[in-house]
């Protein structure tokens, strides 16, 4: 995806990751605080996850030599858990200021471009460019 020109995240699956991911995977689901839109992979993922005690805590894992697929359930909970650790977009510094680049908000996790029509190859060039280091950049 990289070569496509994606931004990616690493997030190591260890437990020190982990643990606290499914936890708060858990919580949010029991607090209703995230809503499931009847995806029966992800059903399925999530009905296979058991809880794996660890030093830490516990996290989500399948039983030892398990052939269940549960990345959904763990894609899921990895993505809860950076919801709700990422500052708010209030909070953030813009690393698009301050390289010279206009972005606009767009929700709480979008931006949106807004290049004007007369908009050169360069400039373009230029606007990729920075918005790819700022993604970078912004990426933990």
């Amino acid at each position: 995806m990289v070569g496509e020109g994606l931004a990616m995240v690493e997030f190591p699956q260890n437990d020190t990751r982990m643990v606290p991911a499914s936890q708060a995977f858990f919580e949010a689901i029991m607090k209703t605080k995230i809503a499931h839109d009847g995806d029966a992979g992800l059903k399925q993922h999530v009905q296979q996850v058991t809880a794996e005690p660890r030093a830490r805590g516990w996290r989500m894992s399948k039983p030892a030599g398990s052939t269940r697929k549960i990345d959904a359930a763990i894609a899921a909970a990895i993505a809860v858990y950076c919801a709700q650790t990422y500052p708010p977009p209030e909070a953030r510094e813009s690393v698009y200021a301050r390289r010279g680049l206009l972005v606009l908000g767009c929700g709480r996790s979008s931006i949106r471009l807004c290049p004007p029509l007369v908009i050169t190859r360069e400039q373009a060039d230029f606007a990729m460019g920075t918005l790819d280091e700022c993604l970078t950049a912004l990426a933990y």
